[in-house]
């Protein structure tokens, strides 16, 4: 997050213990400069410090000094702008985390999480019967898109570089033809979530959810914003 959005996470944090299954199981790190003002509900929040300085263009170079610090082979990555709007599917979101994590050879860069995926040009690489889960082609735009997806750390630090921003990490052309897999589901898919800011600012439909357009007006008492 930035010290201009991120009295934004305030909303993320409140729809993630209600919509996301064994949410006491996650560690949640806001990356961030400032810390925030408000409290921390759960004890499994935490807050770390990227920069002194808050420059969009250190965007993707921050996050990448960052993430050569932990161990982790694989984490989920989360926008401090896209609140949930619906419980996230538990059988798919396991289902796509033991995938990440049986990929031994580690040649699957991007796991989505949401639609994004089944919007573009891709092809089926299984069939349950209830979904399909899919591949998007070497050629495909958007490969690296920050929508909520489950990462291979190596590969988000692959093509993290000096002076990016987020709009430029995910519509740079590195990605293409890099040999790894860029996967998603269709059919069905785990989350989707109301997109309060865009670059240009706040949205005139900030208050539908990007995919099945749930109005939060149906449940007005679920985000105080």
């Amino acid at each position: 997050t930035s010290n201009k959005t991120i009295y934004l996470v305030e909303a993320l944090l409140t729809s993630l213990p209600k919509y996301w299954p064994e949410y006491n199981d996650y560690q949640i790190i806001i990356l961030g400069y400032d810390a925030p003002k408000f409290k921390f509900s759960y004890e499994n929040i935490s807050f770390e410090k990227l920069n002194d300085v808050d420059d969009v263009n250190n965007w993707a170079i921050d996050l990448k000094r960052y993430f050569e610090t932990i161990d982790d082979d694989y984490f989920i990555f989360m926008n401090d702008d896209c609140p949930l709007s619906r419980d996230v599917n538990a059988d798919l979101l396991n289902i796509l985390i033991e995938t990440a994590s049986l990929n031994k050879d580690g040649n699957i860069g991007r796991i989505c999480l949401t639609k994004d995926v089944s919007n573009r040009p891709h092809t089926i690489i299984a069939d349950t019967g209830t979904f399909q889960i899919i591949e998007a082609p070497q050629s495909a735009e958007y490969r690296t898109s920050t929508q909520f997806s489950i990462w291979n750390r190596k590969y988000f630090m692959k093509h993290a570089k000096e002076n990016m921003t987020p709009w430029q990490f995910e519509l740079q052309s590195n990605p293409r033809n890099d040999g790894y897999r860029i996967l998603g589901t269709n059919g069905t898919y785990c989350l989707d979530f109301y997109h309060l800011h865009r670059k240009y600012g706040t949205p005139t439909d900030w208050n539908l959810s990007c995919y099945e357009r749930k109005d939060l007006a149906s449940n007005p008492e679920e985000y105080k914003l």
